[in-house]
């Protein structure tokens, strides 16, 4: 029974230990990382905003992998060497470079036109304007699309009024005429653009209509290299004008299957768009600049957004590093804390030391001769219970009385802390003052 009771005391459980911390060091640790992380992440969103948009909406735009978008052509110039940017803020039309924008139908000139006039003096820019309705085919998956019939697209650019007109091929009935190697696949229905305004550098061999053509207002001639028909025209006198100060081309491409990945899925088609590229740079090794604002992907620039680019992404991360330190040091102390002493301590004491301190920062001691013996005064007065009717020479007399004669007297005493002048002398003679109260009274 004995040997029972012992296996059943044995066996019961540990009494947990009050004192115990509720978590492990690690779990700890673990919980302020994610808290951390999660607090970074949540800036970034915040700094983000709009450039969370999903870029997979298969519209016509350099990031859409459907039939309408161009992520085939920034691909491609990627591997050919070129530096590609997906540019979401209108101030990337100030920068140096080949300016590429793919508007959609719901497109707004007035801002595409901004990008333009904003970019005529940094570089090219190259307009290649929308054709298919393109509808979301969401059973499919993302960058699934049913294309619609095509459409023809009016426009004002750069004051001027144009449109685009779908031609009356079905299938490659009808050959591209180009200067730009070989010609490439003529696209299903293609879109072609008038001559007025343009000087063509693509066209229609049938109709003699421009596919691709540039803003003849000004000279660029290693992009002239079709012959112009009758009815063209081109800016006059051009070897007599300054060109010194010239802008850049715009140029306009009327079918986007000659760039789209639609098109470029042909070899011949995809040499021919690089080849145009090449011609537009002219040698220039311009990095290209897909924009993505007139397709709706734009987002405005902020100061948390700022924060996680160069050069303030540097002083993000020496913030971000000083952080986890100060996190760690707190992290692994080995003590609580010690707390500061106060600065004022409680106490009758701790009040007169403190406003002697007071007094001898502002040194403003001699203010405090006379009120220090007219209070000892008053305190030998209450102690020897003298009445206040006495004038001031009897007071002196019974409080001198007090003294044995070979100890200097209380008139003696206040007579020397009211003359003195020093510091140190004011202390001693108080110290005296106060030495007869305590051992006369």
């Amino acid at each position: 029974m004995a040997t029972s009771l012992t296996s059943s005391a044995s066996a019961a459980p540990a009494k947990p230990d009050g004192n115990a911390a509720p978590f492990s060091r690690v779990g700890v640790l673990v919980l302020i990382l994610v808290g951390f992380l999660a607090f970074l992440a949540m800036l970034y969103g915040m700094g983000s905003g709009e450039g969370l948009i999903n870029q997979t909406n298969g519209r016509s735009h350099a990031a859409s992998k459907s039939l309408v978008g161009y992520k085939a052509l920034s691909d491609v110039l990627r591997g050919t060497g070129k530096s590609v940017e997906l540019s979401r803020t209108p101030g990337s039309a100030s920068n140096p470079g080949i300016l590429i924008i793919t508007p959609d139908f719901g497109s707004n000139w007035e801002d595409i036109n901004a990008l333009i006039d904003a970019h005529r003096y940094y570089g090219p820019t190259l307009v290649i304007l929308p054709k298919w309705v393109a509808v979301p085919a969401q059973s499919l998956g993302d960058n699934w699309v049913r294309l619609l019939n095509p459409m023809p697209v009016e426009f004002e650019l750069a004051g001027s009024n144009f449109g685009t007109e779908l031609g009356d091929n079905e299938g490659a009935t009808s050959a591209l005429q180009t200067g730009f190697g070989t010609a490439p696949k003529t696209p299903d229905q293609l879109i072609t653009m008038g001559p007025d305004g343009l000087y063509p550098m693509v066209r229609d061999e049938t109709s003699g209509r421009t596919a691709i053509g540039y803003l003849d207002d000004d000279y660029y001639p290693w992009l002239e290299r079709l012959p112009l028909d009758e009815n063209e025209q081109i800016i006059e006198d051009a070897d007599n004008q300054d060109f010194s100060d010239s802008i850049h081309p715009v140029i306009l491409v009327a079918d986007p299957d000659l760039f789209n990945n639609k098109g470029l899925a042909d070899k011949q088609t995809a040499l021919h768009a690089l080849t145009i590229i090449d011609a537009i740079d002219d040698g220039g090794d311009y990095p290209i600049i897909f924009d993505l604002t007139a397709n709706g992907l734009g987002k405005s620039d902020n100061l948390l957004t700022l924060a996680f680019r160069p050069p303030f992404l540097a002083a993000t991360i020496c913030f971000l590093v000083a952080a986890v330190m100060v996190g760690w040091v707190a992290f692994t102390r080995f003590a609580p804390p010690i707390m500061a002493a106060r600065v004022i301590d409680f106490g009758k004491e701790t009040l007169v030391h403190n406003s002697a301190a007071t007094m001898r920062l502002l040194r403003r001691e001699h203010l405090l001769r006379e009120p220090y013996a007219r209070l000892i005064r008053r305190i030998a007065m209450r102690r020897l219970n003298l009445p206040p009717s006495l004038d001031e020479e009897a007071i002196d007399v019974r409080l001198d009385a007090q003294t044995p004669d070979d100890v200097m007297p209380f008139t003696a005493r206040r007579a020397k802390l009211l003359a003195a002048q020093k510091p140190e002398d004011i202390a001693a003679a108080s110290a005296a003052l106060h030495e007869w109260k305590k051992d006369y009274l």
